[in-house]
């Protein structure tokens, strides 16, 4: 018994815990697609109701399975609408139609109406049984005479049975007598805010370390080519990072010429130009082969996760490559004396002139406007 519950209890924390994770990383999306409400609120639900049910469970488990059964059908519903898409064709492409929110509500309650009527009744047997069979032939009837019930249902059902299970196995253990996994005591309300408070503090400090950690260890090198990048002295777009960085690790990948070369390295903030904030002097690298103590100018974006945003973590896009300082001392030059906005700027290398211009260098008509070299 005590196996059992200790697995169903590590698996819910892992996987409450591993869509915090997955929340965090991903791009904020657009409002004006439903995909938001799944992946600011469904997934995020989801994840914070496994990991704190599945602790609960451990000295409750009769709260941990009502808490499950409670918030099931909200974040089913969150995470199955944006998936509930038609796709149709006009004139001018393919686009994506999901249902009227008030449809897929209705949908979503009938969807959820027998289950629930029955188990409020549950005490009464018979009169739950005819309220499971009355409500499950009206829902039947309407979901066969809409036509959003084959897109709609499917992914409810998917995203209610993770809820349904461990709130039917916590209910279980609980009605069969099964002990606790940890004898619940009585504390004070200062001790329980403070347990409180350290859970979400060691939450969250876990939460950043497997962020970081994913996004090292999805780290990788692609070749494209670009013919090089054009120099630039301002922002491309507002998650353009542009700094200077001694990497103090490199990932081990293999060694050239006697040093350490991999695919991520830790650097420490040297000269920033812009994409990062004051307070990060460490960065996270990510993206491109780092060679070790090497002091590296660092073109690159920053990550657009809803947690990734705040850390200290910069991947070098395509075409957006690290180079040593030495290696990009016009750049430098650049962003350091940039010139201003009516000026011209001429970029070049000096040449001998050919053998048959012999025209002196001060006679030779000036460029227009005024500039450097």
């Amino acid at each position: 018994m005590r196996a059992v519950s200790w697995l169903a209890a590590a698996s819910g924390i892992l996987l409450g815990f591993s869509y915090l994770v997955l929340m965090g990383q991903r791009p904020i999306p657009s409002v004006d697609s439903p995909g938001w409400v799944r992946e600011l609120v469904g997934w995020g639900l989801f994840g914070a109701v496994f990991l704190v049910g599945s602790l609960v469970a451990l000295r409750h488990p009769r709260r941990a399975g009502i808490a499950f059964l409670a918030y099931m059908p909200f974040i089913a519903f969150c995470c199955a609408y944006p998936e509930a898409v038609f796709w149709e064709s006009d004139p001018h492409g393919n686009f994506m139609r999901w249902p009227d929110l008030p449809t897929a509500l209705f949908l979503a309650i009938l969807f959820f109406l027998p289950f629930y009527a029955a188990l409020f009744t549950i005490r009464h047997k018979a009169l739950s049984a005819s309220l499971f069979v009355v409500s499950a032939l009206v829902a039947g009837l309407v979901f066969r005479a809409c036509e959003w019930s084959r897109v709609l249902l499917p992914s409810l059902a998917a995203w209610s049975a993770p809820f349904l299970v461990c709130g039917a196995f916590w209910l279980g253990t609980s009605k069969l007598g099964w002990p606790p996994l940890i004898a619940p005591r009585k504390t004070t309300l200062w001790r329980r805010l403070a347990i409180v408070s350290a859970g979400c503090v060691l939450v969250g400090a876990m939460d950043v370390a497997a962020t970081l950690t994913w996004a090292a260890a999805r780290s990788r090198f692609r070749v494209f080519d670009c013919s090089g990048r054009p120099l630039f002295i301002r922002p491309w777009r507002p998650d353009h990072a542009v700094f200077t960085a001694r990497l103090i690790y490199v990932h081990h990948g293999e060694r050239v010429s006697g040093r350490r070369q991999g695919l991520w390295a830790i650097g420490l903030v040297q000269e920033r130009f812009w994409g990062l904030f004051w307070s990060e002097r460490v960065v996270l690298l990510t993206h491109n082969i780092f060679r070790e103590n090497e002091t590296s100018f660092i073109d690159g974006f920053r990550y657009q996760g809803l947690l990734t945003r705040c850390l200290p973590m910069v991947f070098l896009a395509p075409c957006a490559r690290a180079r040593p300082v030495a290696d990009a001392a016009i750049q430098l030059r650049l962003l350091r004396e940039a010139p201003p906005d009516d000026a011209l700027l001429i970029i070049g290398y000096v040449r001998k002139p050919p053998e048959d211009d012999v025209t002196p260098l001060a006679a030779r008509e000036p460029l227009p406007g005024r500039g450097s070299l």
